[in-house]
C-alpha cells in the first residue's frame, strides 16, 4: 500500500482518474467517481512507457505485473528494497 500512496506524491508515467482527498483510488467511492470512472469497478492506471503505452485495471494489477518481472523472471534468492519504503 505505501508503493500505491507513493505514487500519489510522484505519478512518474502513470495516470489515472485522481480525486481529492482520496488516493490511492483503487475503486470509485460514491456516484460521482462511478460516473466519472462510467461504472467500471476499479480505476485503471495508464502508464506511458518508452516504446508503448499500457493499461492496467487498477493500480493493484500494475503493482502485482511490475514486481511479477523482478520475482518470476530468476531463479534465485532476492532481496527487493524499494525507494519508497524509506
Amino acid at each position: 500500500f505505501t508503493w500505491m500512496s507513493s505514487l500519489c506524491r510522484h505519478w512518474y508515467a502513470a495516470t489515472w482518474l485522481k480525486f481529492p482527498d482520496h488516493c490511492p483510488n483503487l475503486v470509485p467511492i460514491g456516484e460521482d467517481e462511478e460516473k466519472q470512472n462510467h461504472n467500471k469497478p476499479t480505476i485503471p492506471v495508464h502508464v506511458q512507457y518508452k516504446i508503448a503505452p499500457l493499461v492496467y485495471s487498477s493500480m493493484v494489477d500494475f503493482w502485482n505485473r511490475w514486481y511479477d518481472d523482478y520475482v518470476l523472471q530468476v531463479d534465485f534468492p532476492r532481496m527487493v528494497i524499494r525507494f519508497e519504503d524509506f
